[in-house]
């Protein structure tokens, strides 16, 4: 018996086959299997079900291949179909590539097969690739042209009926095939459900011994016509239901699919009859596929429509545009749509971009939630047509309570693997450092990695402190002389070698022969000997990667790494333990012996672990976040469904020319363009309550961006079907304006997402005048920063590299003439002559600076002509003293000459150093009247200069270092709202009577190409938000008088 009961309601379809379920129990000890070809659906159905039968009994729900595939190993016991699947084709198909290449057939392939075979039949990207489409295209051929699966299995290599059919060129699938048939000695599942179909009722078994009492198929118009004419036989034998999720009465005749043009144009505007014209062709196509199969096989069916009306009237009698569209879509009734004033059941929004859109999405969902008391998180989803889109924003935008005052629970749909364990995650990483360049920068985020921390029990202070010691060390890209090409210098190897000599011998030692001198490191704090270890581990993993293998030897390399990290920490017990579960399961699939490249064996790697039954997706009170095709069919009360651009939605489709059913169509075939449409309308006909569709109108790039076709026809068919249109805006455009024009514009932009809101500031006295002097300075340099790691929140540093091996960078620099003034001092007596007979060449080894060829001497002559400018300024001071000058609990150490502290930046002079050397100025003033200013010696252009600074004199020096201390301690409580450099620039311009607007906006936004605004900080973005315009601070007069509070006495005291 075949029953079909078909309904728009996905919640009446539960209850009906719940209902059935406890009619017609399984016994104790049966395994029910049910066919719902969506996981997400059939997690749904599974707890809808357990709820109103309050029982959970042994449902397992399948796909449509899988409970088929069952149902014939029943049939046909004694063979094996688990080889013609996809996942095994794969490796049959590698395998018999060798053979393939000596028909004259395979002639499309050879150059594909020829790199496969004089490559040491190592299986690549490309190889694999092309072996991933063939297995697909074979997969999709057992169900939509089993047909001609059935001639290949009948005919053998060498007869012309094998090729009917098909061009010459084209002749290399039937042998391919062949080809695997021999070696697996096995029929396809196709072959043998043609078998059933055609001859069960010759073979001499007893049916019902082999098949459950009841087969249960949920229906969301998936069926293929061998699946519906497999099922239709099996109803002979037992009782097979059938509930056809449907959105509409007589979809195919309503859509009149022989004369379906009904978009014409009219004066540049699509004009639309219906809204399932626009989007249901793939579902009327299926249900007339369904209708003529049965009705070809001339048997009896009970058929049970149990269509609803989804209106539901409000305390006014009215209806919302919502419901109306759904009933037109179910009943193509021919009423005009009405709409009520505030009807927010249907709305569309044309945002700037998709920041926009996802901020408007979390204002709508707190509102909603606030507000109605009957809303739950989880009667919310926001389906998008491209997810990865969105997934970058989601987490700063929904999750970070810090900044937006509420945090949203939420879901993803396509959660990957790499996202639930950690361990599989750095493995990735491992995989992704073996297949590229290891920097300082890739080591340092590595090392940064919480799991890291955990497993070799590192603190962020340690790894800070290791990285500082291996770019003192020389470090600057490489494992090892073998990645940088035979070159033994600056590598990792090369650095802990250098580090292990130096733990060796408590002096520094030059070795000529091996141009290699020990390293010395003044930091105490550091364990060297767990260091040297940690590092040698990771170069040694690393290495161990990089290569072609056995897939048995890259799993075996893989469990290694996992033994390391289990021996080290037991905190990821359960996780390896999962893990090498998953591997030693996915060793029995790859069925090759080749030899594999690494990026071959992460693509294996990522889908494997990214498998459904391998990721548990447990929703609670969350909003649900995924891709059409996840959230099209489960009941929401809200739905957003964002991004929908052309570029977008629906997606755009390259179409297999190899591929044998794009030859020629056939009624059944699946049709993407068509499918991508008709996710619109399963997720239309999902909402209960409220649907909201946005786009954006600009991309991340600024470019423009065009609405979806498909949802421009939705607008025009509302236009025309919606009484008084003129009273109702169907689009409504939120015009966020991403620049911003400071010339012309005199309002506050009151940026969201940013610490400060507005420049208010509320000093407060406090009695208690102890401070270190160490945190002042840090404050007054860098207020913002400090404050930041006060309250515990940190960003990643900066790494500056240097983009060209002939040349020293500027960091470079710093570092050796730092380590040069170090160990002569800079109070000797002969300071000066020491520093003419330094030995540049020994310093650019020991400080790590490659020289390839004899760019060492041009390296040497460079810093030759840096250190005469250096030694021309220091000639100006006759002696240098070393002065330390003490106040309760601060001693601080200054270089004193002729009554001026000597201050020496070996690099360029900026506004936190300059600030920095006021605080120690003040410091020193207020306790030794004889001190008169600081000379500050710094770096410009490979040129030393000299920047004074005048002392205000003892009592001022008091005075002003209450007031800092004063305001410091108040800004440990509340982030000062400043900007340090740009207030800088701003009060210096209004000082010396220049334009102190178009100063601070040059240092605020910098000047294109040439110097990057203080505005991109990482630090400023936070406290201030992103893309704040200069008026933010420059129109608000508390912005001048904080500004020149702070600033106005250090640059009087600046000698012009």
């Amino acid at each position: 018996m075949l029953n079909l009961i078909k309904s728009n309601s996905i919640e009446l379809i539960t209850e009906v086959l719940a209902k059935e379920l406890l009619l017609n129990p399984p016994s104790v000890t049966e395994r029910l299997d049910i066919s719902v070809d969506d996981y997400f659906l059939s997690k749904w159905i599974r707890d809808q079900i357990t709820i109103k039968n309050k029982i959970s009994a042994l449902y397992e729900f399948k796909k449509i291949n899988t409970l088929t595939e069952d149902l014939i190993k029943k049939l046909y016991p004694d063979n094996n179909f688990d080889i013609w699947n996809y996942d095994s084709l794969i490796w049959h198909i590698i395998n018999s590539l060798e053979e393939l290449f000596k028909f004259e057939e395979s002639f499309p392939l050879r150059p594909w097969i020829n790199k496969y075979t004089f490559g040491k039949k190592t299986i690549n990207k490309d190889i694999y690739i092309l072996c991933n489409k063939i297995a697909r295209i074979f997969s999709d051929y057992q169900v939509y042209r089993p047909e001609m699966i059935i001639n290949w299995h009948k005919f053998d290599l060498g007869k012309d009926n094998l090729f009917y059919g098909l061009e010459k060129n084209e002749f290399w699938q039937p042998v391919l095939f062949k080809i695997i048939e021999k070696k697996i000695i096995c029929k396809s599942k196709a072959y043998f459900i043609i078998d059933f179909i055609n001859n069960i009722q010759n073979r001499k078994i007893n049916i019902n011994e082999f098949i459950p009492r009841q087969i249960y198929i949920v229906s969301i118009n998936n069926l293929s016509k061998l699946q519906i004419s497999f099922y239709q036989k099996l109803s002979e034998y037992t009782r097979v239901n059938i509930y056809q999720l449907s959105y509409g009465y007589d979809l195919w005749n309503r859509l009149n699919i022989d004369d379906c043009n009904n978009l014409r144009k009219d004066n540049k505007n699509f004009k639309i009859e219906t809204i399932e014209g626009i989007f249901a062709k793939y579902g009327s196509d299926s249900e007339k596929l369904f209708d003529e199969t049965i009705s070809n096989l001339q048997i009896e069916i009970n058929y049970q429509p149990f269509y609803s009306n989804p209106e539901i009237k409000d305390k006014l009698e009215r209806i919302s545009l919502l419901h109306q569209l759904q009933r037109k879509i179910i009943d193509n009734n021919q009423k005009k749509l009405k709409i009520f004033t505030n009807d927010k059941s249907f709305c569309l929004y044309a945002h700037y971009d998709i920041i926009h859109q996802l901020e408007f999405v979390r204002n709508n969902i707190i509102d909603l939630v606030e507000n109605n008391h009957e809303i739950k998180f989880s009667d919310i989803a926001i389906a998008s047509p491209n997810l990865e889109n969105l997934i970058p924003h989601i987490k700063s935008i929904f999750d970070d309570e810090f900044l937006n005052g509420q945090k949203i629970p939420y879901l993803l749909t396509n959660k990957k693997y790499i996202q639930i364990s950690n361990i599989f995650r750095l493995i990735i990483e491992y995989f992704d450092l073996a297949s590229s360049k290891i920097t300082i920068e890739k080591l340092n985020s590595f090392l940064n990695d919480n799991c890291i921390k955990q497993i070799f029990d590192i603190s962020t202070k340690d790894i800070d402190e290791i990285i500082l010691v291996l770019q003192e060390c020389g470090f600057d890209w490489g494992l090892d002389s073998q990645e940088r090409s035979g070159e033994f210098m600056n590598n990792l190897d090369w650095c802990i070698q250098r580090i292990t000599l130096g733990m060796i011998y408590d002096e520094e030692i030059f070795m000529d022969k091996n141009n290699i001198c020990s390293f010395v490191s003044n930091n105490s704090n550091l364990d060297f000997h767990k260091w040297i270890n940690i590092l040698n581990i990771f170069k040694s993993d690393v290495n161990s990667l990089r290569g072609s293998f056995t897939f048995k030897d890259w799993v075996g390399k893989i469990k290694t790494i996992l033994l390391k990290f289990r021996s080290n920490s037991d905190n990821y017990s359960d996780e390896i333990n999962e893990i090498n579960i998953i591997l030693d399961n996915q060793e029995k699939q790859v069925l090759s012996k080749d030899l594999i490249d690494i990026y071959v064996v992460k693509d294996i790697l990522l889908n494997c672990f990214n498998k459904p039954n391998n990721i548990l997706t447990n929703r609670n009170n969350q909003i649900l976040i995924g891709n059409l095709s996840s959230i099209r069919l489960i009941p929401h009360k809200i739905i957003f469904l964002i991004d929908v651009n052309n570029i977008f939605f629906p997606k755009k489709f390259i179409e297999e020319k190899i591929n044998l059913i794009n030859k020629f169509f056939i009624f059944g075939d699946l049709v993407k363009s068509d499918k991508e449409k008709y996710l619109f309308l399963e997720l239309l006909m999902s909402c209960r309550e409220k649907f909201i569709i946005s786009w954006s109108n600009f991309d991340k790039n600024n470019n423009k961006l065009e609405v979806s076709t498909p949802i421009r026809q939705l607008i025009y068919y509302l236009e025309n079907k919606i009484l008084n249109i003129k009273n109702y805006e169907i689009i409504n455009n939120i015009e966020n304006k991403k620049s911003f024009d400071f010339k012309k514009s005199k309002k506050i932009i009151d940026k969201k997402y940013s610490l400060i809101k507005k420049i208010e500031w509320s000093l407060k006295e406090h009695k208690e005048k102890e401070f270190k002097l160490s945190e002042l300075t840090y404050w007054f340099s860098e207020p913002q920063i400090y404050w930041l790691r006060k309250n515990n929140l940190y960003f990643g540093n900066r790494f500056v590299n240097n983009p060209s091996d002939e040349y020293i960078s500027g960091f470079q620099k710093t570092k050796l003439f730092n380590n040069l003034i170090r160990n002569i001092k800079f109070d000797n007596p002969h300071l000066i002559k020491e520093l003419t007979n330094a030995n540049i060449k020994e310093y650019l080894i020991r400080n790590g600076i490659f020289a390839p060829g004899n760019s060492i001497n041009l390296k040497e002559n460079e810093l030759k002509e840096i250190l005469y400018s250096l030694l021309d300024k220091l000639s100006d001071f006759k002696k240098i003293n070393k002065l330390y000058l003490d106040k309760d609990t601060n001693r601080e150490e200054y270089f004193v000459s002729n009554n001026a502290i000597i201050e020496l930046i070996n690099s360029n002079l900026n506004v936190n150093k300059i600030s920095q050397a006021w605080i120690r100025l003040l410091f020193a003033s207020s306790i030794d009247s004889s001190i008169k200013g600081a000379k500050i010696i710094y770096r410009l252009n490979n040129q030393y200069r000299i920047k004074e600074i005048i002392s205000p004199g003892s009592l001022e020096s008091k005075e002003l270092l209450i007031k800092y201390i004063n305001i410091h301690k108040t800004a440990i409580e509340i982030c000062w709202p400043i900007p340090p450099e740009s207030s800088f620039c701003f009060i210096e311009a209004k000082y010396y009577q220049k334009n102190a607007e178009n100063a601070f906006i040059k240092s605020w936004l910098g000047i294109d190409g040439f110097k990057e605004g203080e505005s991109n900080k990482p630090e400023m973005r936070f406290c201030f938000g992103e893309d704040t315009p200069p008026e933010f601070f420059i129109n608000q007069e508390q912005f001048v008088k904080l500004s020149s509070e702070i600033y106005l006495p250090l640059i009087s005291s600046l000698k012009k």
